[in-house]
């Protein structure tokens, strides 16, 4: 989902991953600690919400040639492992919920706030694979 939360901010503002001082991501149990270090196999690039985004937020794309094992060692994605933070969220959580134990209800969604080094921030909102596929759902729909 962080990825199409970057993919709306370049959408709507302009900037480059070179002004950035920080990101946040915020999302559901699972994206928070599935894989969160550097990787060391193709596998836990799979199992990773940092690796890909790192990846899509230096080459903007995720591929083949960003999970193979040769990228591993590419210093720019390497720095952003460490600078991105991963938090779970109680509201995301609570969307999620649903969806894990098998109901159509539940809605896998994240939202990326960043930190940009002129101070000024740029936050994704919810966003969720659902809306950005036009699957008819709306984020409203499941607000508290």
């Amino acid at each position: 989902m962080a990825i199409a939360d970057i993919q709306e901010l370049r959408r709507n503002h302009a900037w480059d991953v070179e002004d950035v001082a920080a990101i946040r991501v915020e999302g559901h149990h699972w994206t928070a600690v599935l894989h969160t270090a550097h990787p060391t196999t193709t596998e836990e690039t799979q199992f990773s919400v940092k690796w890909p985004m790192d990846a899509y937020l230096v080459d903007r794309e995720v591929g083949s040639d960003q999970i193979l094992e040769p990228r591993f060692g590419n210093r720019s994605i390497n720095a952003w492992v460490d600078k991105i933070e991963h938090v779970e969220s109680e509201e995301l959580d609570n969307l999620y919920r649903p969806s894990f134990k098998g109901s159509e209800e539940g809605l896998s969604a994240s939202r990326v706030m960043i930190r940009l080094r002129d101070g000024g921030t740029l936050d994704s909102g919810l966003v969720s694979d659902a809306c950005r596929h036009g699957h008819g759902r709306d984020l409203a729909d499941f607000s508290r």
